[in-house]
């Protein structure tokens, strides 16, 4: 080849300093908008921390939705939800005619069981009917690993709660009143009675007699948990003539295993559609 041809193309190579500079000038134009963007647009871009607020309801779905509501509220007996079935834990103090206050405490479980009725056009309003059992330990003067007065307390019977939907889910708010018997048993042995009347030292109880129970509810996640203080008698006991009275109070935490899974009230329907002023429910 010629020497001189040879030279010129070197010198000359083809021209493809355009087309490579091209990715280079791309380049530089992204990092300078990347920097330009700030944790807002990025935040944008990517979609992050960024909630998708659900589209508002259809207010013509309006009728048919608190229709499902009601009839779902309504009792039925192959309706699940017309149902109770609740576990309660929590601490109690009682007295024995002392005249010292009261002075036994213990821890408190409970279980009752029965009915779910809705009532009234919005279903707000809700009775249930139940039996219960209920545990409650008497526990006075320690020492050491014993105590000196000591008693278990095994209620039964029936009671009646009364709830109202004062908030759709959160808040409702009621009472209740029961009425059954009352079983006190303590064993034999040293440190193994009830101070009772007064006395100076324990003796052993068996005795039984009615039991009558008046408590408030507020509850919430449409009454799934509830709190549940509660004035507590124990009457018509004793050994012999000598009477036995128990007379207390007790707060506890009650849950309701069959509002785990539940339908939106006839109220949270209302509520979800901006229908808070409607005057009454379809019937």
């Amino acid at each position: 080849m010629n020497l001189s041809v040879l030279k010129g193309l070197l010198a000359s190579p083809p021209d493809s300093n355009f087309e490579a500079s091209e990715p280079a000038e791309a380049v530089a134009q992204d990092a300078e908008a990347a920097a330009s963007e700030t944790p807002q647009t990025l935040k944008r871009r990517f979609g992050l921390g960024t909630k998708k607020k659900a589209p508002p309801p259809d207010p013509a779905q309006y009728p048919a939705a608190l229709e499902r509501s009601l009839s779902q509220h309504r009792f039925r007996w192959d309706n699940p939800h017309s149902y109770s079935v609740a576990l309660a834990f929590g601490y109690g103090r009682h007295g024995f005619l002392n005249g010292k206050g009261f002075e036994h405490h213990g821890l408190q479980g409970r279980l009752a069981a029965g009915l779910r009725i809705p009532l009234g056009l919005w279903r707000d309003h809700v009775l249930m009917p139940r039996l219960f059992y209920e545990y409650q330990g008497n526990n006075y003067l320690r020492f050491g690993d014993a105590y000196l007065s000591r008693a278990q307390a095994h209620r039964f019977g029936a009671e009646l709660n009364y709830l109202y939907e004062a908030v759709p889910t959160w808040l409702q708010v009621g009472a209740a009143f029961s009425l059954g018997g009352a079983v006190y048993r303590t064993q034999d042995g040293l440190l193994q009675g009830l101070i009772f009347n007064d006395r100076n030292l324990p003796r052993p109880v068996d005795s039984s007699g009615i039991h009558v129970s008046g408590a408030a509810l507020l509850c919430t996640f449409n009454g799934l948990a509830c709190l549940r203080p509660a004035l507590n008698m124990d009457l018509g006991m004793g050994l012999g003539p000598e009477p036995l009275e128990a007379r207390g109070f007790s707060v506890s935490l009650q849950v309701d295993a069959m509002r785990f899974f539940h339908y939106p009230t006839p109220k949270a329907v209302r509520k979800r559609y901006g229908r808070a002023q409607e005057g009454r429910a379809p019937r």
